[in-house]
């Protein structure tokens, strides 16, 4: 086996100091004008072969030995001991089967990399020896893991791959170690991530990164499968070629403290003339589309589309947006950041955050061949490097951890096969912690011979903190009610039910208040359905609730739970973990639910939704926001069949016409008054919509008259609402308009103009169905937005609707 170097598994850097060039002035001008050349090159996107000599002149006066290690050897000036000292401060990654505990991953004292991919490991007494005395005054500072086999009994280990018999390691250095948990500190704490399950420790957890790291090694890695950057160091042995010293600088050694902080200009003169263009392409596009296209721009792209379009220098003027990129974008140049905050904080001064953002940029985006002028940014440059690299382990990491979470005596039958379902908000305030999956089904044996009590903790004030299962001593809870001390006790109280040998929980239905505006919500009632047919119910089981169903489909089989918790440690969101049973184990893809399952879970819907017949036809469906997930949509209906069109006699509705606030508020069918019908409605603002809707200055009622005796009946439905609002705004605010076209014995009236709108008509598209010969139209089902602002009058306006059909008699 010929001799190769193994590399840093965080940066794919060289584990042993690199090779100097001489320091000789006609070296290093040599040296340095092939590095502009092929600086330029690389800029222009130019092939340029740096192994060429410069002419057959100079080729001539050079001895070829030397010219060989000139162009293998970095710039003294630019290498120096103190940026490339970090190089020799190594440690590794290890794993001991043997360790006592649940973790079994180790982080070695200090190691020396030897060759043919063998390191070797010390536990501090013995660095001297091969580094000197300064290295071993440097790692007093570093604790030996108790999970580290004795150095007596091993101390040679192979990086990446058993290719010499030993047990395997991942070198790394002490600086990009400190680099990777700035990383996973940064991700952590991003939006992205801030629902995942395991992110709860501000440590890494070393078993799943040990984990992700031999995913990511394939066979005879000298490093991992990761994209390190635009270096060529890394090859059989360590290439140093001139022009990539940042690749070997200390990403810690960083040049911000040097940085003058740029104060913010008072003069608010544009530097753009507003006569270059007098059509700007992006004069109609949002400021929030503006900054979005901003972050995903290379800071010397972004410069240029600064310069082309005065809107979009215009959008981009506020400091706070360029704080906001730098920080979002530049994540890296940790310090810098923190120094601007301590400026401002002490000084009172702001800053032109956007000439820092563009001059740190510009200094760390193409790192080649920076000269001595500009030394100083090395470290910076390849710390952004090594960012973009762990940042790329992460996800790695964060597929181990979850998995490595879960009980290791859970089947993989399981584990293999879960879907998770829909998360459903069921609290208000809504949820905003981490996302956590609980297991309830460990193995398919279970179902067969294990009997289970399924359990659910309440708060004082009633409402659900912990929901799961316990078998004997091991309880599977989501939420309160898991671990020591968060159980029954200090105002928590638990009610539980048997399920035993052979039943399995089907389904869950979770019973909620209505939530109405500026009042919040939960869980008060949990009804389980079990295979045998029989219910549980736990929690107040004498109010009628909406009911939230969390549904088992077809061939599948309840596995447990996902879910956040909110306001006070509450259930803040449920969602189903289900497997396909085994008979049915296949290629599956995640069910959904239905539209009436997701929309019709009104106490009063389930009457007139569940009939075989019904069909659900929408014209404006809001997305699920919280506020709006937690407000089913209500019902009603105008007819039961063809022959009963003859009792209705008019439509009404109560309008708003507060300014930004203009809508539909309740709408309400009224029958002859022979039949003895009770008036029907919909809507959630002031009074039963049973009864007369009351008008006011701002609420008035408009009617329209149906001759239902006479054959007229309802035959379309049309929806209009404003264009941006509806989408943008999930609480009030969300004008819709409705309208209602009549036909007379069985024939379209529009040359007598029999339609009536009710609302406010714009120039937006409506959204229209007719009935067919097959369907007609019996009733509506809407929703209506809530307002949030305690400060504000809110009308809970409709800002969705569907039609609802029925076969024709």
């Amino acid at each position: 086996m010929g001799n190769f170097d193994c590399y840093c598994f965080l940066c794919s850097g060289p584990l042993f100091e690199p090779q100097l060039g001489s320091a000789s002035p006609r070296a290093l001008t040599k040296r340095r004008q092939r590095v502009e050349k092929k600086r330029l090159a690389l800029k222009s996107k130019i092939w340029y072969n740096s192994d060429s000599s410069e002419s057959e002149e100079e080729s001539e006066e050079e001895d070829e030995d030397d010219e060989f290690e000139e162009r293998a050897s970095y710039d003294p000036e630019l290498a120096t001991e103190e940026r490339t000292d970090w190089i020799q401060y190594l440690q590794v990654l290890g794993f001991n089967p043997k360790a006592v505990g649940g973790s079994k991953a180790w982080i070695s004292g200090s190691a020396r990399y030897d060759d043919a991919g063998v390191i070797e490991v010390f536990n501090g007494s013995g660095l001297s020896f091969f580094y000197g005395e300064n290295i071993a005054a440097k790692e007093t500072h570093i604790n030996i893991d108790p999970n580290q086999p004795p150095v007596e009994e091993n101390n040679c280990y192979d990086c990446y791959v058993a290719s010499n018999g030993n047990d395997v390691v991942f070198p790394f250095h002490s600086s990009c170690m400190a680099v990777l948990k700035k990383v996973y500190e940064w991700s952590r704490n991003s939006t992205s991530n801030k629902t995942m399950k395991g992110l709860d420790s501000p440590k890494i957890d070393m078993d799943s990164l040990y984990d992700a790291a031999t995913v990511l090694s394939e066979d005879n890695a000298v490093h991992l499968k990761l994209d390190y950057g635009d270096i060529s160091g890394p090859d059989q042995c360590w290439e140093c070629h001139p022009g990539e010293e940042y690749s070997a600088t200390d990403p810690l050694h960083s040049a911000v403290e040097t940085i003058e902080l740029p104060p913010l200009s008072t003069s608010s003169q544009s530097l753009y003339s507003r006569s270059r263009s007098s059509i700007d392409p992006f004069g109609a596009v949002p400021n929030e589309i503006i900054h979005f296209i901003c972050n995903y721009l290379p800071g010397e792209d972004l410069s240029n589309f600064l310069i082309a379009s005065f809107v979009v220098h215009c959008a981009t003027l506020e400091p706070t947006f360029w704080k906001s990129l730098g920080c979002s974008r530049l994540p890296w140049a940790w310090e810098l950041w923190e120094r601007t905050t301590r400026h401002e904080s002490q000084s009172g001064l702001p800053i032109d955050y956007k000439t820092l953002y563009l001059f740190v940029d510009a200094r760390t985006s193409l790192p080649f061949g920076i000269t001595n002028g500009l030394s100083d940014w090395m470290g910076l440059a390849n710390r952004r490097r090594i960012w973009t690299a762990c940042l790329s382990l992460l996800p790695h990491y964060f597929r181990s951890l979850q998995m490595g979470i879960l009980d290791n005596a859970i089947s993989s039958d399981i584990t293999d096969a879960a879907i998770e379902g829909e998360l459903f908000p069921v609290s208000y305030p809504p949820a905003s912690g981490t996302a956590f999956q609980t297991l309830f089904l460990h193995s398919w044996e279970e179902l067969r011979v294990t009997p289970s009590v399924f359990e659910a903790y309440w708060d004082l004030d009633k409402n659900l903190v912990g929901l799961g299962t316990s078998c004997g001593v091991n309880k599977r809870i989501l939420g309160r009610g898991s671990g020591s001390g968060s159980g029954v006790g200090n105002g928590i109280t638990k009610s539980a039910d048997r399920i035993n040998t052979g039943e399995w929980i089907q389904n869950l239905s979770l019973g909620l208040e209505i939530l109405h505006p500026l009042h919040g919500t939960a869980v008060k009632r949990v009804d389980v359905t079990l295979t045998s047919g029989r219910k549980i119910t736990l929690g107040d089981g004498r109010r009628n609730f909406a009911k939230r169903q969390l549904l088992c489909f077809s061939g599948y089989t309840f596995a447990g739970l996902s879910g956040q918790t909110g306001h006070n440690g509450v259930i803040g969101s449920l969602g189903i973990l289900q497997c396909p049973t085994p008979k049915s184990l296949c290629d599956i893809t995640s069910p959904k639910l239905s539209i009436p399952e997701r929309l019709l879970w009104h106490p009063a819907s389930s009457s007139v939704v569940h009939g075989r017949d019904v069909k659900l036809r929408p014209l404006v469906i809001l997305e699920d926001a919280p506020i709006n997930a937690l407000t089913p949509h209500e019902t009603f209906s105008w007819t039961a069949g063809d022959e009963q069109f003859s009792k209705l006699e008019r439509i009404s509705a109560r309008l708003c016409t507060v300014p930004e606030n203009t809508g539909i508020l309740q709408l309400q069918c009224r029958f002859i008054r022979r039949f003895w019908e009770p008036k029907r409605g919909l809507g959630r603002n002031s009074g039963d919509v049973s009864e007369e809707l009351v008008e006011s200055e701002d609420t008035p009622v408009h009617h329209f008259d149906i001759d239902g005796p006479g054959g007229e009946r309802i035959i379309g439905v049309k929806a209009q609402r404003t264009n941006g609002k509806i989408t943008a705004i999930t609480v009030s605010r969300n004008p819709m308009f409705f309208s209602i076209t009549r036909r007379l014995n069985g024939q379209f009236c529009t040359n007598r103009g029999r339609q009536a709108t009710f609302g406010q008509e714009t120039q937006d598209e409506w959204a229209t169905f007719e009935e067919t010969k097959e369907h007609f139209i019996f009733g509506l089902a809407a929703g209506f937005s809530l307002s949030a602002d305690s400060h504000e009058k809110h009308f809970s306006l409709m800002n969705s609707i569907i039609v609802l059909t029925k076969k024709h008699d």
